[in-house]
């Protein structure tokens, strides 16, 4: 069975004082049998490469996959802002799923009360 458990919200609180957030949450995710969470895109291209295979290698180890989060403001009217939210997410789409184990990627709007 392949259940899910949310990487925001409550379950940050359970490793917040870890040394390496992201290997305590795939161990706590592996302790209690989960094998899918989500993470932001964004996030995870913005780490060096030798780390997201470092974080690939724990995933793998506990057979966990990783939904990504891909998104950009699309609130936007400058349209090379939108081309730059959508190349990105290409680049994104393209460098992680084979490395996070990622068979779902999800979207999501920005709130527009985050931005000034």
């Amino acid at each position: 069975m392949i259940l899910d458990m949310t990487s925001r919200g409550w379950m940050g609180a359970l490793y917040t004082g870890a040394p390496d957030p992201y290997k305590a949450q795939i161990e706590l995710l592996a302790e209690y049998d989960l094998h899918v969470t989500g993470w932001s895109s964004r996030e995870l291209m913005a780490m060096e490469h030798g780390r997201r295979e470092e974080i690939a290698g724990w995933l793998e180890e506990h057979d966990i996959q990783i939904t990504l989060g891909i998104g950009y403001d699309h609130f936007t009217e400058d349209e090379d802002e939108v081309q730059r939210g959508l190349d990105a997410i290409a680049e994104a789409l393209e460098v992680l799923p084979p490395l996070m184990r990622s068979t779902v990627c999800t979207t999501g709007a920005l709130h527009p009360s985050l931005h000034p």
